[in-house]
């Protein structure tokens, strides 16, 4: 293959890809519902990497059970009062990052394995 037939090819990938991962995200936006966590159960057992229940307050006042995965917990630093965005699926209510970094002045770390703290130190 030529260099330019190569070039078009990784380019016109590259675009697919990125309107792919765009589209998704503006999709989960307009589907998300904002709330604030009231209150965040972490399994211990898997000491958090397993996800975690949080009871949610959305906009509308009503409060849901929801999941959070493990690597939303860790990534957001979650904790009771947090403003997320929480998505219905088939399986429940997921809890998502906020959109826009809206979330303060925190610091991002990386997950502490085995602590179960969600990266907090």
């Amino acid at each position: 293959m030529s260099d330019a037939v190569y070039n078009i090819v990784y380019i016109a990938s590259a675009a697919v890809l990125l309107a792919g991962m765009a589209a998704v995200e503006i999709y989960r936006w307009r589907r998300g519902v904002p709330g604030r966590i009231i209150d965040l159960e972490i399994d211990k057992i898997a000491f958090g990497l397993g996800g975690a229940r949080a009871a949610v307050e959305l906009e509308s006042g009503e409060t849901i059970d929801a999941t959070v995965p493990g690597c939303v917990q860790c990534l957001g630093r979650l904790r009771p009062g947090d403003r997320v965005r929480v998505n219905e699926t088939r399986d429940g209510y997921v809890v998502g990052l906020p959109y826009g970094l809206a979330r303060g002045k925190k610091k991002m770390q990386t997950c502490t394995r085995g602590t179960g703290d969600g990266g907090r130190q």
